[in-house]
């Protein structure tokens, strides 16, 4: 996904079984994505891990629903600053076509 859109708002969700992969993957991001940003949603149990994810390079850290609408907030300014890419003609549709243009 991020290969066909390189500079998106991630969010990830971690779990206990997914921490350690989700952290090398957040690690390895900015190189392979430097545009790209990731939030990370957990259980209110995890939150130990915040130190952590963050350190590996999580914009943020969301335990809570509260955090939902700052952390909607934080995509659409983060999309806003993104720059978007004009199709052409043959590419938008597509991009609209519901299997896409890697299956047709």
């Amino acid at each position: 996904m991020l290969d066909r859109a390189p500079a998106s708002f991630v969010v990830a969700e971690l779990t206990p079984a997914n921490a350690e992969a989700l952290v090398d993957r957040l690690a390895r991001l900015p190189r392979e994505y430097p545009l790209a940003r990731v939030a990370v949603v957990a259980e209110r149990s995890l939150a130990p891990y915040e130190p952590w994810i963050r350190e590996a390079g999580a914009v943020a850290f969301i335990t809570s629903p509260r955090g939902l609408g700052p952390l909607a907030a934080m995509a659409r300014r983060h999309l806003r600053q993104t720059p978007t890419v004009e199709l052409g003609l043959a590419e938008q549709i597509w991009a609209r076509l519901p299997w896409g243009k890697d299956e047709g």
